[in-house]
């Protein structure tokens, strides 16, 4: 019987071992998962921003030619005042506000959209398919687009354009960053609030804060994040988090 008994313990044993083991095997799993599926979503909007952004300044060679540049205009929402040739312009660490997220930045950017004739010479008006809005229509040589990158209060990344789309590009962004390269020797890349001469900007970084759910219910500890210039403190919750940066040289002449 204390034979019986003991075998019993020790099978139990054994049992609840195994069970440990394929509880964190599972976990691990899991997480494991859950991070890949995170630097894949963050992969995917850093495509979506170098595809936007590659767009800015853009106009076409007769535009060019005749130095028709980018128009000097006054907008009021999102308020910009724009300067001849000017095709980016940015706010830094907003303050709290029903559209943008407070401690995040915005990009405004604008272009011209491209036609067939502008390829072949001839008097195809219709869009060529080369550039788009943020709903991704195709814009035609006669569109001057204005669109905006942000994100919401509600921690999504939005692309609004003069077209009347608002589009969210993507979900659990937490945060959102950019600086500028001024067309000066020596210089490097600086926040919104220090560019005086947004026609003179040649180049934009940036760098956002995505996040996933752990797949696991795993408490975290709060941790703070570097994305440029901006540290920003998450955390104490059941999410993952990754910083994604890139940069994009403006290649396109707006003036």
């Amino acid at each position: 019987m204390v034979e019986l008994m003991v075998a019993i313990a020790i099978g139990l044993f054994i049992i609840a071992g195994l069970y440990s083991m394929l509880s964190s095997s599972q976990q691990t799993y899991a997480l494991s998962q859950a991070n890949g599926q995170l630097t894949e979503a963050g992969r995917r909007v850093n495509r979506l921003l170098q595809n936007t952004l590659a767009q800015a300044g853009f106009i076409n060679y007769q535009r060019l030619r005749l130095n028709n540049s980018l128009p000097v205009a006054t907008v009021a929402s999102p308020s910009v005042s724009w300067t001849l040739g000017q095709s980016v312009s940015g706010s830094n660490d907003l303050a709290s506000s029903g559209t943008a997220l407070a401690g995040t930045d915005v990009l405004l950017m604008r272009f011209y959209g491209s036609s067939k004739s502008d390829n072949d010479g001839g008097t195809d008006t219709s869009a060529d398919g080369f550039l788009f809005d943020c709903s991704g229509n195709a814009m035609n040589n006669q569109k001057l687009v204005t669109l905006s990158l942000y994100v919401s209060p509600n921690k999504q990344l939005i692309c609004a354009d003069n077209q009347g789309n608002s589009q969210v590009l993507a979900n659990d962004i937490e945060s959102l960053q950019f600086r500028f390269l001024p067309d000066t020797t020596g210089a490097s890349f600086v926040t919104a609030d220090n560019i005086t001469n947004w026609s003179g900007v040649i180049a934009v970084e940036y760098a956002f804060l995505a996040s996933a759910a752990s797949g696991q219910g795993i408490q975290s500890a709060s941790q703070s994040y570097q994305l440029l210039d901006k540290t920003v403190t998450a955390g104490g919750d059941r999410q993952l988090r990754q910083v994604f940066s890139g940069n994009i040289t403006l290649h396109n002449q707006g003036g």
